[in-house]
């Protein structure tokens, strides 16, 4: 368990001050600072800490405070997590400015303080952020380094031009993804069919897969769900929408 906790937010009204007082009852040392993390920087290094910002005040003004204690973790030799509290407004704000992966939990406003207390005490090594590992399996060039550019910034992004590239990866590389993003038109072998190899592969077959396809036709939707994928991504779909759809994934499957 991780004893350091550092709340963080513009405005510490009536509510913030009664979590803050609850968590430091229950033993846990706290720090409070304002949003430009003067009183944290200032303290030179940071040990092993739980963020909890705490929206509280105008949105905007915590667009520095996630920048920096994204970079703080990513860059961290220490285990951190962090924890976000607010309005759902609040917290998809806060998705477009961090990745979806640097957020350990996320609370809604007014929370109890009995949630964040258990939190807190379970609150362990192996939770903290892990960047997740995604292959992308698309026969156009183009649409590959598209995807590695979007996904990079918050996930370890693979890629292969074709199924039999896909299989080849795992076989020879003897590495695991936690997605396959899979092309359904793909010349030579399909994407259902290159779906179908998958699953009947050692090394794929436990692996989640999202289906990327251009079309959206109701003959293409239904073939497409026939075969069970995680999710069917529109390749039409805006970054945002893309971002969302994986972060979100891996949100539910990691509580």
């Amino acid at each position: 368990m991780i004893n350091n906790v550092v709340f963080v937010s513009n405005e510490v009204g009536f509510l913030a001050k009664a979590l803050i007082k609850r968590v430091a009852d229950t033993g846990f040392r706290i720090k409070t600072t304002g949003v430009d993390l003067t009183d944290l920087l200032a303290s030179g290094s940071i040990p092993s800490s739980v963020f909890i910002v705490y929206f509280d005040g105008f949105v905007q003004d915590y667009e520095f405070v996630l920048k920096k204690l994204g970079k703080i973790i990513m860059e961290a030799s220490s285990q951190y997590f962090l924890y976000l509290i607010g309005t759902p407004a609040e917290l998809d704000y806060a998705y477009e400015v961090i990745p979806h992966t640097m957020i350990t939990r996320v609370f809604k406003r007014p929370v109890d303080p009995n949630d964040i207390i258990n939190a807190l005490l379970k609150a362990n090594p192996v939770d903290a952020v892990q960047r997740k590992r995604i292959l992308v399996v698309d026969d156009d060039p183009q649409m590959l380094r598209l995807m590695k550019t979007w996904l990079s910034d918050a996930y370890d992004v693979y890629m292969a031009n074709s199924g039999k590239a896909a299989l080849s990866f795992f076989e020879k590389e003897g590495r695991s993804v936690d997605l396959i993003l899979l092309d359904y038109e793909m010349p030579e072998i399909s994407g259902l069919q290159t779906f179908e190899m998958f699953k009947n592969d050692i090394y794929a077959s436990a692996i989640p897969v999202m289906f990327l396809t251009a079309k959206d036709d109701r003959d293409t939707v239904l073939k497409v769900l026939a075969v069970h994928p995680e999710k069917y991504i529109l390749k039409s779909m805006p970054k945002r929408e893309i971002l969302k759809i994986v972060s979100e994934f891996f949100w539910k499957n990691a509580n």
